[in-house]
């Protein structure tokens, strides 16, 4: 074994995590909504729970849901590919977590039909906004939506970062309204956008005032994707966070204006491997875990130089671990070493 594509060497049917080696990271322990659109199961920022990132949906041209049916899943250490199938559209989603902390999604949308097809691509999310949950701040910048988060809990000082949410196709409306507290599902029909997608088009309106402050705040940001007969087009969707809004919305933008965002984490995650000394012996097993360990150990970094991480770490793992702890800094070393 002289030459090892170590992503095709450890990809699998049965895993999920992403992440670029830095401070976001989709980790769901248990995730519950795997086999649907976008990134709508736990994410972390640093250890701060983030749930949910986003999801999609397709409506046709009269408005209506496309219905879509998960056929397929593959993971590998860069991306997860699954593949949807709706009407006569076939979808294939790559989704990743790139080192600048986005969260993308990369849609190939084939029209398996005969006439073309005028579709609308709609990403979406519903952030909690409660008592030491404060969502505010909401705005339309650079082609989609930005807005900050303020979490605070008793055992931690208040952590405040920034989001930015949106697609590599030209914004034709959005909309963002507060809604009462319900179970936080990825379902267009629960959405208040179900009822206010009217000719083609959201209603361009940003409404955060209630009965209550509480409940979920319901974000959308929409495109149009024309496809021809028999053809594909290609559609990018993100969720960047950062400590500002200017970092979050430019590395959003900076993602989505490449022609294959998902490539960027292939790249990274090629470079780590081939950075790290080569190892193969005649156990299989103990072959394989080497190159699945130094994916854990990338997994589990921070690159610091914020309020008192100075230096990059190693997490000891994901959730409450996701964090620098003295007590297993040595058996990261020592399995470095080896």
């Amino acid at each position: 074994m002289t030459k090892l594509n170590v992503l095709n060497y450890l990809s699998r049917k049965d895993k999920w995590y992403l992440g670029g080696g830095n401070r976001l990271l989709w980790s769901p322990e248990f995730p519950l909504f795997l086999d649907r659109p976008g990134f709508w199961d736990r994410a972390y920022y640093y250890n701060v729970p983030l749930q949910p990132l986003f999801t999609w949906a397709i409506l046709d041209s009269n408005g209506k849901e496309v219905l879509l049916e998960s056929s397929s899943r593959e993971w590998n250490p860069a991306y997860l590919e699954q593949r949807f199938k709706g009407g006569s559209i076939e979808i294939v989603e790559r989704k990743a977590v790139l080192p600048n902390d986005v969260a993308i999604s990369a849609l190939r949308l084939k029209n398996k039909s005969r006439k073309a097809l005028r579709v609308h691509v709609l990403a979406w999310s519903a952030q909690e906004s409660a008592p030491g949950k404060e969502l505010g701040d909401v705005a339309v910048k650079n082609n989609g939506l930005s807005f900050e988060r303020r979490i605070k809990n008793p055992e931690q000082k208040e952590l405040r970062f920034a989001c930015a949410f949106g697609t590599s196709g030209k914004l034709k409306s959005h909309c963002v309204n507060l809604s009462e507290g319900s179970a936080d599902h990825p379902l267009w029909q629960s959405t208040p956008f179900y009822e206010k997608f009217a000719k083609g088009k959201l209603p361009d309106e940003i409404r955060l005032s209630g009965v209550s402050d509480n409940g979920l705040v319901f974000l959308a940001t929409h495109t149009e994707v024309h496809l021809p007969p028999s053809k594909e087009q290609t559609v990018s969707l993100g969720f960047a966070v950062a400590p500002t809004a200017g970092e979050a919305s430019q590395n959003l933008r900076l993602a989505l204006k490449q022609n294959d965002p998902v490539n960027l984490s292939a790249l990274s995650w090629q470079d780590h491997f081939s950075g790290v000394p080569f190892f193969e012996c005649s156990d299989v097993f103990l072959t394989k875990y080497y190159w699945y360990r130094w994916y854990g150990f990338r997994l589990n970094t921070m690159y610091g130089n914020e309020g008192n991480y100075s230096f990059p770490f190693v997490c000891e793992g994901i959730g409450y671990f996701r964090a620098p702890i003295s007590y297993s800094a040595q058996c990261h070393m020592l399995e470095n070493r080896w």
